[in-house]
């Protein structure tokens, strides 16, 4: 670790485990910590903070927690806290050392990481190696950005089981030296370009977890059916890492064959190095396929042997909020998922629209949000993708930070609507929504509420009411 003080900056989930861990390894008093808000949610967690003996601002630039003597050394920042926010601007001009949490977990946790990043599927992956890492005897756990475990730092140092790290792109941005002992890539696709800006430089902070300088991960797991995974893979091999590719392509050691699903299961067929596999599955879709190839790639490279992984595979539900099935005895099907970006809400309504396609005379109805500055750039491509399979659209709001619903939900209406789809409609309350697709359902038919999963704090805000 750089030398303290430390300013931990966000007050957030993240940032609260940060205070803590470098409180208990260095000390209270050499920690300090600061927020922009006052985040009323955490705020008995701030009070055992301050009762701990650590200073704590609210409501501030963090200017001052900064500039407080003795001064900082290193800002270790919350992964929702951009670069140009006031007090990392002035830490960068003043030559400090500015790391994300996610990279404090990294270095203070001697434990075997095994880390997952993607657009798309990185819970599910998660999950899946949880379950075959357990059945191994590994003594895993899931940890970083993920609503399923707690952050990397507040995994207790002394914890010798493996670590599977779910990963965000806005953690990754701040972390300087972070290389884990192995590394899967789901995908990468069209998000958070309101943060990135561009795909490429998008794709580019995805490339740090694999690649620092000289060093590169001991095992890579890449989708060997994304062209930047591919372009990935090849720089890793000529750096001798041990790369493992998933995905239809040809050169793919874990070759996707075929496969099939129903609203609550599915299988696989695919080549393996130890031959050929069919796995059945709790996952529905194509793009489940591939999530549980990646999971059986990476347990593999870790050293679990595939009847194992099949076992944990096979007995392993659904991550909560992915494509989750809501059945309250009604005669159409409800269908719950995450999916917040153009390629997540293609992958689920493809594999609903398949499931519809098998029903005479049912529809599919798409209920979608975007999350206000998260998804600058991407609105209209997601209604594009809801217009084109989907025979429903109702676009609504989300958690709109500072956005009107109008921007928001009116770029999704447009986008559904250029597909010359028109049966799109925009209603700004979710509950409201949500009613008017279950009014209309007829039996047989299927509804998709996308965007929330299984985080309704996601829709809080002046147009969503977190209701499901």
């Amino acid at each position: 670790m750089p030398p303290g003080p430390y300013l931990v900056v966000g007050l957030g989930v993240a940032g609260i485990a940060a205070t803590h861990a470098l409180a208990d390894r260095y000390g209270s008093s050499s920690v300090r910590a600061c927020d922009a808000s006052n985040p009323r949610w955490m705020s008995d967690e701030l009070e055992r903070l301050r009762k701990r003996g650590v200073a704590v601002w609210t409501d501030s630039d963090g200017l001052d927690a900064l500039s407080a003597p003795p001064g900082c050394c290193c800002i270790v920042k919350s992964p929702g806290v951009p670069f140009n926010a006031p007090v990392l601007e002035r830490a960068t001009t003043l030559g400090l050392r500015i790391i994300d949490e996610l990279e404090l977990g990294w270095r203070l946790l001697p434990a075997t990481i095994a880390a997952v990043t993607g657009t798309n599927g990185k819970s599910t992956v998660c999950a899946l190696v949880v379950a075959a890492a357990g059945l191994a005897g590994m003594d895993p756990i899931v940890a970083g950005n993920t609503a399923f475990g707690p952050p990397l730092s507040a995994v207790p140092a002394e914890r010798s089981g493996l670590v599977v790290c779910e990963v965000s792109s806005y953690q990754l941005e701040g972390c300087p030296e972070l290389l884990p002992d192995a590394a899967a890539l789901t995908n990468v696709g069209l998000d958070h370009l309101g943060r990135h800006r561009t795909l490429a430089a998008y794709a580019a902070v995805k490339r740090k977890l694999f690649v620092r300088g000289s060093r590169a991960v001991p095992l890579a797991v890449l989708n060997a059916d994304d062209p930047r995974c591919r372009s990935l893979a090849a720089e890793l091999a000529e750096d001798n890492s041990t790369v493992l590719r998933f995905g239809r392509n040809q050169d793919a050691e874990f070759r996707l064959l075929d496969c099939g699903w129903t609203l609550s299961s599915g299988w696989l067929e695919a080549q393996t190095p130890a031959g050929p596999l069919r796995l059945n599955t709790r996952l529905p879709g194509t793009y489940n396929a591939s999530n549980a190839l990646a999971a059986l790639a990476l347990c593999h490279g870790l050293g679990i042997d595939l009847e194992t992984i099949a076992a944990a595979i096979e007995r392993t539900p659904g991550v909560p909020g992915r494509f989750e099935v809501i059945d309250e005895g009604q005669p159409f099907d409800v269908i719950v998922d995450f999916a917040h970006s153009p390629g997540a809400i293609l992958a689920v309504l493809h594999a609903l629209r398949a499931i519809v396609a098998q029903r005479r005379s049912s529809s599919l109805c798409a209920v979608i949000a975007a999350s206000g500055v998260h998804s600058d750039g991407i609105r209209r491509p997601m209604g594009v993708a809801a217009g084109r399979l989907a025979d429903r659209v109702i676009a609504t709001g989300g958690n709109q930070r500072g956005y009107s619903v109008t921007i928001t939900a009116g770029e999704l209406v447009a986008g559904a609507r250029s597909t010359g789809n028109r049966a799109v409609e925009l209603i700004a309350q979710r509950r409201v929504a949500i009613g008017a697709a279950v009014d209309v359902a007829r039996p047989g038919d299927v509804i998709a509420i996308l965007g929330g999963g299984a985080m309704p704090r996601l829709l809080n805000g002046p147009t969503g009411d977190g209701e499901q």
